[in-house]
């Protein structure tokens, strides 16, 4: 049996995705899984031991049609569907739900390709490319129980048996090389931050305006934890603007708060995996935080804690109590005041209940 999942970003989107491996996984030990993904984001997926896989397409580029690339891209293009058609999968599941996945998810010219149903796919055309959508599926659900009851369906309709423990695998086959954690680990400790003090990650960056908080609340905040003696700050960021923002909120109690030294999506994991708690809004590292187990406290305001936060006691979120939350805007009249509608006394509030004094969860040091 060879599967394609077919889930081509963004950073978080396929952080939610990557469980859907380990359902297959275990309801399919003998079958070869496939991963088709944006270069970009390859690298994470590539961290899960049982993506036998990883085939990569770089959509931005092809978008980008000038007159001496339009031939290139066309070409390559042309290449990647035959390409995917060649590899003959037993059964295709799309798992973003938009023209773009449905295009390959067609290309590849399978019998079975499961998808979502039209009430919950993310553009309508995709369902055109798809013959296996479960109706049962809900809006209601979280997102990550809908993409693991869409995968179940797909199994279920090529004639495997459903798990026992419904849809509970028992086992997390994505995790950082070693090699990356001792390396995290011994930059950790050239910081001289005291092995027995914990780890608290915030990650102030994301992609929409209306899922931002305030810089000086990220600075508040980090002041707060520091001064409450919870543990020391690692301040993470992905891209310039976001280092940048984190420098300024390092700048408010430079004593024990530290600017994550930046690297690879490998890196990152390793990173997320030393911590104790990260804090963040709906961003992808948040997303890949919860994967790796790390406990989390995420903040919400145009999207929905219900449906996108991490699942399972070690995770806390906080929906912004306004009535027009979550409204799904990338851009808002009202940002400002949705902004303040989550206050730094209630986010510190659930950080200092998950980091329990004199208890560390993580154990980073090198010489151990």
């Amino acid at each position: 049996m060879r599967i394609l999942i077919v889930k081509l970003s963004a950073l978080g989107d396929i952080a939610h995705a990557l469980p859907t491996v380990d359902l297959i996984n275990e309801t399919a030990p003998n079958a070869e899984i496939h991963w088709l993904v944006e270069s970009r984001f390859a690298p994470l997926v590539k961290l899960h031991q049982h993506v036998d896989v990883t085939i990569t397409v770089n959509t931005r580029k092809w978008r980008e049609v000038g007159r001496h690339g339009f031939v290139e891209n066309i070409s390559e293009i042309i290449h990647s569907f035959g390409k995917l058609k060649r590899q003959h999968y037993d059964l295709v599941i799309d798992l973003q739900g938009n023209v773009k996945s449905g295009i390959f998810t067609a290309a590849t010219m399978a019998h079975a390709r499961a998808g979502f149903p039209t009430h919950l796919a993310k553009e309508k055309l995709n369902v055109l490319a798809t013959n296996l959508r479960p109706r049962e599926l809900s809006k209601k659900l979280p997102i990550r129980k809908q993409l693991k009851m869409l995968t179940l369906y797909a199994l279920r309709t090529v004639g495997y048996p459903e798990l026992k423990r419904n849809d509970c695998p028992s086992k997390n086959g994505f995790r950082a090389p070693s090699a990356s954690v001792m390396r995290e680990a011994m930059w950790i400790e050239s910081l001289g931050v005291p092995p027995e003090h914990r780890l608290i990650g915030i990650h102030a960056g994301t992609t929409w305006q209306t899922k931002r908080w305030s810089t000086f609340y990220w600075a508040e905040l980090a002041r707060r934890i520091v001064d409450s003696n919870l543990g020391s700050v690692i301040l993470f960021w992905g891209n310039e603007p976001e280092r940048k923002e984190a420098s300024c909120i390092r700048a408010v109690r430079p004593d024990n708060v530290f600017l994550w030294r930046g690297g690879s999506l490998r890196s990152l994991v390793a990173a997320l995996t030393l911590l104790d708690l990260f804090v963040a809004p709906d961003t992808g590292p948040l997303h890949i935080a919860g994967l790796v187990g790390t406990p989390t406290v995420s903040l919400y305001r145009a999207t929905s804690a219900f449906r996108n936060s991490p699942d399972g006691p070690l995770h806390r979120s906080l929906q912004s109590p306004l009535p027009c939350s979550p409204c799904l805007k990338k851009k808002c009249v009202d940002n400002d005041k949705c902004v303040r509608s989550i206050t730094v006394g209630n986010v510190f509030k659930l950080v200092s209940e998950n980091v329990l004094p004199g208890i560390r969860r993580k154990v980073w040091r090198t010489s151990s």
